[in-house]
């Protein structure tokens, strides 16, 4: 079963219609392919969704990256739905065991937006389009 994550901003919508007059990319045609490159560095850094490190795998002391392959990260795609959302997802197999844990495995959270990871959204998608505009 894939694992997906939904990036909405609705509830922002009042503050976007003060900034309406800017002409930028719909959002969630930044955010998804955002998230995928936020996702995919920040769990190749070994860190988890609220920026700690993941817990070491118990057949050795190297960090977990979750790459082992590449085929897991490698599966992640977003879709566009609309204007002002995204949709992450994760269709690797082994995504589930992670994000949730197991009996055997720990949680290791890896999709989603850090908070540092929102911060920097609403850069590329608001404030950069923003200075652009105004020079």
């Amino acid at each position: 079963m894939p694992v997906t994550v939904n990036i909405d901003i609705a509830a922002a919508q009042d503050a976007l219609n003060i900034i309406s007059f800017m002409e930028t990319a719909p959002f969630g045609e930044v955010a998804g392919p955002f998230a995928v490159a936020s996702v995919i560095q920040r769990t190749r850094s070994g860190h988890d969704i609220n920026d700690v490190p993941f817990e070491a795998y118990a057949t050795n002391s190297r960090i977990p990256d979750l790459y082992d392959t590449g085929a897991m990260l490698g599966s992640l795609s977003s879709n566009s739905s609309g204007d002002m959302a995204a949709t992450v997802e994760c269709a690797s197999d082994i995504a589930q065991y992670h994000e949730e844990g197991t009996q055997n495995m720990p949680q290791r959270q890896f999709m989603g937006l850090s908070e540092a990871d929102i911060k920097d959204l609403a850069v590329l998608a608001f404030l950069d389009p923003l200075a652009e505009l105004l020079g």
